[in-house]
C-alpha cells in the first residue's frame, strides 16, 4: 500500500499555481487518483538545446514513476543520464458552452509532477518493473506470459523518477458567465460530458482457451469507462 497516502508534496516556485490556485492541490491522493486513473503521460525534457514533449505509457509505484523504451531512443539515452523533468496526464471531463466566448471552456483534471530520472539497466530489476507495467493494468496478469527473453530485456531501458513535487488542477465548475446580461443571449449553452469508453473485446484468432474475458481483464469489459478500469486494477494491485 502507498506510504504516507495522507501527506502533500511540498510546493516551490515550480509547483505552485499562480493563476486559479484554489484549483490546485499538492495533496498526494488527490495526485495519485489522477494518475492511476492514467494510462499515458507526456515527458518533458531537453535534449541537445531543443525542448520535447513525448507521450508514454507509465506505472507509478508509491511515490515514484516509471516508463521505458528502446535503449537506442533518444529520449530514454538522454534520460539514462539523469535529468530533471516535468511528467503530466490530463482527463478531459466535459465541454462547458457558454453564451460567450470567455465562459465556454473545459471540465478537467491533470496533474504536473517533477523530478529528476535515473536509469534501471539491471536485467533482473528490469523484468521485475516490466511485470509491473503489465500489471498495473492487469493485476496478475504478468505471471500467465511467456517469460522475457534476455535479448528482449537487452533491448530496453526503465527510467525512475522519484516525485520531488507534484500539483493537481481540476475544473468542475460548470457554465458561468461573466456578465449578468449574457444570461439573455438567445444560443444553447450547458454541459456536454466525455468520457473514454472501451469497445468490445476481440478474441486472437490462435486462442487456446475459453474466449470470455479472464477475472484479470474483466474491468475493461465492453462499454466500462477507461479511467474506471485503470482505477480498478490500481486498486487491486494495492
Amino acid at each position: 500500500m502507498d506510504a504516507l497516502m495522507q501527506d502533500s508534496f511540498k510546493a516551490s516556485n515550480t509547483s505552485q499555481l499562480s493563476r486559479k490556485p484554489e484549483r490546485g492541490s499538492h495533496d498526494k491522493r488527490s495526485i495519485y487518483d489522477i494518475l492511476d486513473a492514467s494510462l499515458v503521460c507526456h515527458i518533458g525534457y531537453i535534449a541537445d538545446g531543443q525542448a520535447f514533449a513525448t507521450p508514454t505509457l507509465f506505472w507509478r509505484d508509491a511515490d515514484t514513476l516509471f516508463w521505458h523504451g528502446s535503449k537506442h531512443g533518444r529520449m530514454i539515452q538522454t534520460l539514462s543520464e539523469g535529468q530533471r523533468v516535468c511528467v503530466t496526464v490530463c482527463h478531459l471531463d466535459a465541454f462547458n458552452l457558454g453564451r460567450s466566448g470567455i465562459a465556454s471552456s473545459v471540465q478537467y483534471r491533470s496533474v504536473m509532477a517533477f523530478g529528476t530520472t535515473r536509469p534501471i539497466t539491471d536485467a533482473a530489476e528490469k523484468r521485475q518493473h516490466m511485470a509491473r507495467l503489465i500489471d498495473r493494468k492487469f493485476p496478475g496478469r504478468s505471471a500467465e506470459l511467456r517469460p522475457i527473453r534476455d535479448h528482449e530485456i537487452d533491448q530496453i531501458t526503465v527510467i525512475r523518477m522519484p516525485i520531488d513535487e507534484a500539483t493537481a488542477k481540476v475544473k468542475s465548475e460548470a457554465v458561468s458567465e461573466h456578465e449578468e446580461d449574457d444570461y439573455s443571449v438567445a444560443t444553447w449553452a450547458g454541459v456536454i460530458p466525455v468520457k473514454m469508453t472501451i469497445g468490445a473485446a476481440i478474441p486472437d484468432q490462435h486462442l487456446l482457451v475459453n474466449a470470455n474475458l479472464p477475472d484479470n481483464v474483466a474491468a475493461f469489459a465492453d462499454g466500462a469507462a477507461l479511467q474506471d478500469a485503470l482505477t480498478d486494477a490500481a486498486k487491486r494491485r494495492g
